[in-house]
């Protein structure tokens, strides 16, 4: 990689990075209670190799960005199933903390608990 594509990918990053943390909408945190490896792999632009996964994520409450909101406590303890994609070690961590994402949370909050489909 030369470095002016370095540095453009870098600034893109950069970009994608801010715009995501000015997003204060409410997420749901939730433990990686069981992982399912669905098998399918897909090769990234650099050469990394992501897997699709199911995760059943046991929610514990809202995460640390949103302290002045307080989760119904029916909802505390229930399994929700997400899709994600995986690549590094870390992220088949069973135990390891996950927080949704805002249509994630949003989803969940209306009643659906399936998110796979």
């Amino acid at each position: 990689m030369t470095w002016k594509a370095y540095i453009a990918k870098s600034t893109k990053l950069s970009e994608m990075l801010a715009a995501k943390m000015s997003d204060r909408r409410p997420r749901l945190r939730g433990i990686l209670s069981r992982l399912q490896r669905c098998g399918e792999k897909v090769r990234d632009t650099d050469g990394a190799e992501w897997e699709k996964c199911i995760f059943a994520v046991s929610i514990v409450g809202y995460s640390r960005r949103t302290p002045n909101l307080e989760l119904d406590k029916r909802l505390v303890g229930t399994q929700v199933r997400i899709l994600r994609k995986c690549s590094l070690d870390w992220h088949y961590k069973v135990g390891a903390y996950q927080t949704l994402t805002p249509e994630e949370t949003e989803a969940v909050l209306s009643g659906r608990l399936d998110l796979t489909e």
